[in-house]
Formats: structure tokens, sequence, C-alpha cells
């Protein structure tokens, strides 16, 4: 038994590349500057999310009253930050492979990030910021070239 689904097993892998093409430089550029930087921000997500109690323990001697609502607040940030930049890293690791499916999960949080991001740079006015939107949409430019190479 073990033998004839190890051997379905291959049958199923070989099926899928029958015609393996080679994944282009830009293409692994831009997954690997994308694994830095949404596994950067995963990382921190996690550490926000499992340390925003003692965050806001430790703001409260900073901030009266801020505990209870700045804790949740962290929380709950943290954890859609976890969401977005999780599904962006997902996206970069299908596009990897030459997954066309990657670009569209790539480009819905990073669509999402960008709104918000528009919107940040009409409130605060910080150049950081319009450098951000720059390289993002330069990013999803650039990947949008990639998906014709995808499967």
């Amino acid at each position: 038994m073990p033998t004839s689904i190890i051997l379905s097993l291959n049958e199923i892998a070989n099926s899928n590349n029958e015609t393996p093409s080679k994944r282009k430089f830009l293409l692994t550029f831009l997954c690997v500057l994308t694994f830095i930087s949404s596994g950067f921000f995963v990382i921190a997500s996690l550490a926000g999310v499992f340390s925003s109690s003692w965050i806001a323990q430790a703001m409260e001697d900073f901030a009266p009253g801020y505990g209870t609502l700045g804790g949740s607040l962290l929380l709950i940030l943290s954890f859609v930050c976890l969401i977005i930049f999780g599904l962006s890293l997902w996206g970069a690791i299908l596009m990897f492979y030459q997954r066309k499916g990657g670009y569209i999960m790539y480009v819905i949080p990073n669509g999402l990030l960008l709104v918000v991001n528009i919107i940040a740079i009409f409130s605060a006015r910080n150049p950081y910021l319009i450098i951000y939107l720059s390289v993002s949409v330069a990013f999803i430019i650039l990947y949008a070239t990639q998906v014709k190479n995808m499967k």
C-alpha cells in the first residue's frame, strides 16, 4: 500500500510539471525581497499579538487609561497586520513556484495597504509614506509583468 501511494503521488507531481519553465530572474528577485519584507512584518505582527497585553501594561505608566483600550486595539491591529502580511507572503511563495493565483493573493492585501497608505499620505503628510506607496505600486506592476510566465 505505501508504494502505491508513493507512485500515485509521483505521478501527480510529474503530471503537474510536464513542461517545467525556468523562473525569470526578476520574479525571483521580487519574491526574495517580498519574502524578506513580508516575513519580517509577519514576525513583528506575531510578536504584537503575543505581547499586546504586556505593552499595554507598560504603557499604563506613561498614559493612564491606555491599558485596557490600548491593549485591545494593539491586539486587533497586530492580528489584522498578521493576516495582511501573511497573505502577501503566501502570494509571494505561490508566485515563486510560478502560480498565477499567487499574484491575486499578493495584490489583494497590498491593494488594501495602498488604500490605507493613500489616506495616511493625505492626513499625515509624511514623505516616507510616498516612498512606500511608490515602492508598493512598482512591485505590483513588476509582478504583473511576470504573470504571463506563470501557470
